[in-house]
């Protein structure tokens, strides 16, 4: 069953297509590209639906691991593959609809970025990883560039400078592995990574870490997060938030969960739930400070994620279950409010949410939606954001005394996003003495919107719709991982 790589093949055949298709008809290429990101939900969805116990796993070019690559295709990878194409569906179409006109080229990197973070799901190698990694960063430094004009530049500037050294770090942890263990594989090297001296395995692990941080938006890898959310278009801003995230959450749970997993639970916990914690205490209140809504909503993703490693440096299934469905719930909640604060921008030429005055008033679609969104970060009940918070606190009430701050930190920032969230929504209501002119919405930004609310309310109300499948993933990790592909490449 080879049909999976399509998810890979099409989208970059496609890619590599444009600019031919484009001197042929701008129409064409906007259609190709929303028709490979359908693709791409529907086969996600149809792989993940009947996916059994056990990952699918296709061997490329006829080598077996552990010297031949593998695609490795598990309940985690295919449900962000999933969630990654809807988001960037929506996104997309938002974008076709209401952000600038842009060029084939735009959605030419639009797709090798969304290759490269399928890659980033798939591969089973760590030197492929890296490859994808950089399809994906490179592409979004491009995307990042394409909006806002300086700004958009100099934001592009700040995240290539410090992606390309986090990718570095990352080779050079490659290559030590490598000369210690004579293979990339990461089932093969989870394997014998007990076997490299002390001081290699923590530097080599450190290493290979470094770029998943910064992918993931974790302090102090997140310096870039202020200029490219401000810079970036608003549908640019809703991928990397939503889908660049997930792809950094994947392989930072993967890699620590499998390669650096030792004996029970997760390697390095300590160190990541102190970096967990820094990142949603420094995220929350630059939201709060911010003035830009922009920014704002990338502050808040990345306190979002710092959530998110700290329920993975838990290690426990309930906690890797809340940071599971946080990555998801953030995901769909910052597609929401990207589009809201996309529309805001484009009808009043500024991202200072403190000019927006009467701008939900005058059209409640939007506050509304804005609200909606709010509550779903916030994490009210009901709302998709509530669960997964819900989780990773009562497993850091039983991890142990050191880690009951977790608890703390994350009440805290509950607190702290209502204060800034419901600030700009009163901003948004609030009676405005200058008239304030109705938005038209279309049907893009209706139908996705819509969708996106709908989702969050019934994760909300009906969680269970996620808890099949988010119940096997802590199971698929560390020796049951390393188990799998040792029989494949026995087979």
């Amino acid at each position: 069953m080879n049909q999976p790589v399509l998810m890979l093949a099409i989208p970059l055949g496609v890619a590599f297509s444009i600019p031919i298709l484009g001197k042929l008809s701008a129409a064409l290429v906007k259609g190709l590209t929303l028709l490979v990101l359908a693709g791409g939900t529907v086969m996600a969805t149809w792989l993940l639906s009947g996916l059994g116990d056990a990952p699918l796993m296709i061997i490329m070019g006829g080598w077996a691991p552990p010297f031949g690559i593998h695609l490795h295709f598990d309940h985690l990878s295919l449900l962000f593959a999933l969630v990654t194409s809807l988001l960037s569906l929506g996104a997309v179409w938002f974008q076709m609809a209401r952000g600038t006109d842009k060029p084939p080229a735009f959605y030419m990197l639009l797709l090798f970025w969304y290759v490269g973070v399928l890659g980033i799901l798939f591969t089973g190698d760590l030197f492929n990883l890296f490859v994808f990694i950089e399809i994906a960063g490179i592409s979004s430094y491009a995307l990042v560039a394409s909006g806002n004009g300086r700004v958009g530049v100099r934001g592009a500037a700040k995240l290539l400078v410090l992606g390309t050294v986090a990718s570095v770090l990352y080779l050079v942890g490659v290559a030590f592995i490598y000369r210690s263990l004579g293979t990339l594989n990461i089932a093969a090297v989870a394997a014998g990574f007990q076997r490299l001296k002390p001081a290699v395995a923590a530097f080599a692990g450190l290493c290979l870490l470094a770029p998943l941080l910064f992918e993931a938006k974790i302090f102090p890898f997140n310096a870039w997060v202020p200029e490219v959310y401000r810079g970036a278009p608003s549908s640019v801003g809703a991928l990397l938030s939503g889908g660049m995230a997930l792809a950094g959450v994947y392989a930072l749970l993967r890699i620590n969960g499998t390669v650096l997993a030792s004996g029970q639970g997760l390697a390095l916990s300590q160190a990541l739930f102190v970096l967990g914690v820094i990142t949603v205490v420094v995220g929350e209140l630059s939201a709060l400070a911010s003035d830009d809504a922009k920014k704002l909503l990338g502050f808040s993703s990345a306190a979002q994620m710092g959530l998110v490693l700290i329920a993975f440096s838990l290690g426990t299934e309930a906690a890797i279950y809340g940071g599971l469905f946080i990555a998801i719930s953030h995901g769909l909640v910052k597609l929401l409010l990207f589009m809201v604060v996309g529309v805001l921008v484009s009808s009043t030429k500024t991202s200072r949410w403190k000019e927006w005055t009467g701008m939900g008033r005058r059209n409640p679609m939007l506050g509304v939606a804005f609200i909606i969104g709010s509550l779903g970060i916030i994490g009210v009940p009901f709302f998709s954001g509530f669960w997964g918070k819900f989780a990773v606190v009562g497993a850091a009430a039983r991890a142990g005394e050191f880690y009951l701050i977790g608890i703390y930190v994350i009440l805290g920032a509950t607190v702290v996003e209502a204060a800034y969230f419901f600030r700009l929504a009163h901003r948004l209501f609030e009676s405005s003495e200058r008239e304030t002119k109705p938005v038209s919405y279309g049907l893009a930004f209706g139908s996705v919107a819509l969708i996106s609310a709908i989702l969050i309310l019934l994760l909300g109300v009906w969680p269970g719709l996620l808890d099949k499948t988010l119940a096997k993933i802590p199971g698929q990790l560390g020796t049951a991982y390393i188990s799998s592909v040792q029989q494949l490449a026995g087979r």
